[in-house]
């Protein structure tokens, strides 16, 4: 198998090339499949570079996890809806008018069901299934898994983060969040990857498994997507608090990340003495 830098720096070339040019089309299906990239990607580097089977492993696609583990993937719409219920309660997003809707909806609730319905429905799932699988097949598939090989815990999920963002930064060419400021938004995306790449990462740590990621992944979106068109009334300035790269979901992040970056030192100072230990063993019976 060829080094895990090398096949990092492969799938980076792949991905960032491949992205940017899709996105440069301004073509909408061409956009939209340019969010697979990581998985085309990842499949190109095992079928060019690897074609172990070691390789299909290490990515985590034969382990399922466990039950928890897809709780904490299900839980990962929560700083969401805190945060659509924070902008609501100031003000910021509200419901349509009721006198708006056709007579066959019924109020507000039956509008929260039919859109619900439709959300659930088999081609919505499949699609936002298929799209976050897409992704985490390459981030929290390959590129974690080769970066631990050669860096820290710590560090892998620093340089994951950092690799995830630039990887959306083309989307912004195409709108990917029509609302607000360009620049204001991504550096509120910027904000909210670092801490929740942490908290991604921990679940991937535990579970050696992308299929947990893959539903905290598509819970974010699901969450996302159903809540902007929910409250369709908004003001100025909602999407600094509301949303998955809000100041509220961002604060819940950061609160979650920081224990959890916490075990990741612990852990690295545990394995660090006890490679000192044994080194120590080694020297007193060479």
């Amino acid at each position: 198998m060829k080094k895990p830098l090398t096949l990092v720096l492969t799938y980076c070339i792949l991905v960032f090339g491949s992205t940017t040019l899709l996105n440069l089309t301004h073509t909408p299906f061409l956009v939209a499949i340019s969010q697979l990239t990581p998985l085309f990607s990842t499949f190109f580097v095992f079928i060019f570079w690897t074609m172990k089977k070691d390789f299909i492993k290490e990515i985590g696609i034969f382990r399922l996890g466990s039950l928890k583990s897809y709780l904490y993937g299900f839980l990962s719409c929560v700083p969401i809806i805190v945060s659509f219920l924070m902008a609501w309660s100031l003000g910021y997003i509200d419901l349509p008018p009721v006198d708006r809707f056709p007579a066959w909806l019924h109020g507000q609730q039956g509008r929260f069901w039919f859109m619900l319905q439709h959300s659930l429905s088999a081609y919505s799932l499949l699609s936002l299934l298929l799209f976050s699988f897409g992704e985490e097949i390459g981030w929290r598939g390959l590129l974690h898994t080769q970066l631990l090989k050669v860096v820290s815990t710590k560090m892998t999920v620093l340089l994951t983060s950092l690799l995830w963002l630039l990887f959306h930064l083309p989307f912004y060419l195409n709108g990917y969040n029509e609302s607000g400021t360009t620049s204001v938004n991504i550096m509120l995306f910027s904000f909210m990857i670092v801490p929740l790449s942490i908290v991604m990462g921990w679940v991937r740590l535990q579970t050696k498994s992308i299929w947990p990621l893959v539903i905290f992944h598509a819970a974010i979106n699901f969450s996302r997507s159903f809540l902007e068109q929910l409250f369709y009334s908004k003001k100025d300035g909602w999407e600094l608090i509301a949303g998955e790269s809000g100041i509220i979901s961002i604060m819940i992040w950061i609160l979650i990340a920081i224990p959890l970056w916490n075990v990741f030192t612990k852990n690295e100072k545990s394995m660090q003495k006890m490679k000192t230990k044994t080194l120590s063993i080694h020297a007193q019976n060479p």
